[in-house]
């Protein structure tokens, strides 16, 4: 007799560029061989990642829009067509209609917390009313950080023991430093950038958590004159509501030679290895999937000191850590870590990998969850 392999429906608002989707797709790339099936179930219809979806991997998308009352009743029934035994919601707008389709189906609920597009945001009263019936009563609920976690127990006025921290990891067998200066530079002609001009590399949604814009207002403070040698050339990849706006800023900073918008790219490891430094200007964060490849790629990061930055980055040993906001400091970084020279930019960039190697890697994160998967639905066998 055939064992029935457990279903993990993996439930997201949205397949666009963020840390929640693109862990979603870490980790069902990772696990896709395991012991579960995956799919991943996307409420709305925007599949900006769809090209970067694992192979094989089932993509259901429920097409909602607007408000989408009936939003619980269509993951119910998604649920009972692929047989799920486990809902993994990621953030909070899906967890409460998550957590009714689950009870519905009669399958286990699990909550991944990536953080929020605020440092403290406001709910409504009814909203966290429904958010605190959601975490008293799913099966596990988990936060990619420390502080993710603080996060939520703050917001929804729970116990932290309530929340496994399971802390994001990258696959470093894929994501790693060109091991020649020659690689770089036959890496740099394919993909059509400049073969010895410094590179500079933000990889983040368009939006304004992100601050993308505050990244070109730097960069013309620290590089006034971009016809002089010393400016490097600056990539943004990802895109997002403020692609206009990110656009605007660029012509009226005189910079359009200087800055590249890249979009939706499925090479970004690639594009990391390619480059000499990375930018992260975001308000918030949970724990960046961007930093931690970027680290493992052995680049020098320039970041905001949110969510678990403070954690990942050494001052003036793997990166630099600024205030958000403090633009000064970013363009100070930006000159900084240029004048380290080459040597110098390579020595922190090993630093960042060896500890990415050491403390972060996609199979302890996967392992993980596997585990979680296991313990929820023999949790949920004995309830039932």
């Amino acid at each position: 007799m055939t064992r029935k392999v457990p279903v993990i429906l993996h439930v997201l608002d949205s397949l666009t560029h963020g840390g929640a989707e693109i862990g979603v797709l870490r980790l069902v790339e990772r696990l896709a061989t395991k012991a579960f099936r995956h799919i991943v179930c996307v409420l709305r219809p925007n599949l900006d990642l769809k090209g970067q979806v694992p192979s094989g991997t089932v993509i259901r998308c429920l097409e909602l829009r607007g408000r989408a009352p009936a939003a619980f009743w269509r993951l119910a029934q998604t649920a009972r067509q692929t047989g799920a035994a486990v809902l993994h919601v990621n953030n909070l707008p899906a967890w409460p209609d998550t957590f009714v389709a689950a009870r519905l189906a009669g399958c286990a609920c699990m909550q991944t917390f990536h953080g929020a597009e605020e440092s403290r945001p406001a709910l409504s009263r009814s909203k966290k009313m429904l958010l605190k019936i959601a975490a008293r009563k799913s099966h596990r609920i988990c936060a990619v950080s420390a502080s993710a976690r603080d996060l939520l127990a703050h917001m929804l006025e729970i116990p932290l023991d309530w929340v496994q921290v399971i802390e994001n990891g990258v696959d470093t067998k894929r994501f790693f430093p060109c091991q020649s200066p020659e690689e770089k530079v036959e890496l740099r002609k394919r993909l059509d950038l400049p073969e010895q001009e410094m590179i500079f590399v933000s990889v983040a949604g368009l939006r304004h958590v992100k601050n993308p814009i505050g990244i070109v207002e730097a960069y013309a403070k620290a590089f006034p004159d971009p016809r002089s040698p010393n400016s490097p050339l600056l990539l943004f990849v990802g895109t997002g509501p403020m692609e206009q706006d990110l656009r605007q800023a660029i012509e009226k900073k005189g910079l359009t030679d200087r800055v590249q918008l890249m979009g939706v790219r499925n090479d970004v490891a690639d594009i990391l290895k390619a480059s000499d430094v990375f930018l992260l200007n975001s308000w918030t964060e949970g724990l960046s999937y961007s930093v931690l490849e970027a680290m493992a790629c052995g680049l020098p990061t320039i970041v905001t000191a949110v969510g678990a930055n403070p954690t990942l980055i050494e001052q003036g040993r793997t990166g630099y850590l600024f205030e958000p906001g403090d633009l000064q400091a970013l363009s100070a970084g930006m000159r900084q870590v240029l004048q380290l020279g080459s040597d110098g930019r390579k020595a922190m960039g090993k630093r960042a990998r060896e500890k990415v190697v050491r403390a972060y890697g996609l199979d302890t994160m996967a392992e993980a969850y596997e585990q979680a998967y296991r313990q929820v639905i023999f949790q949920n066998k004995r309830k039932t």
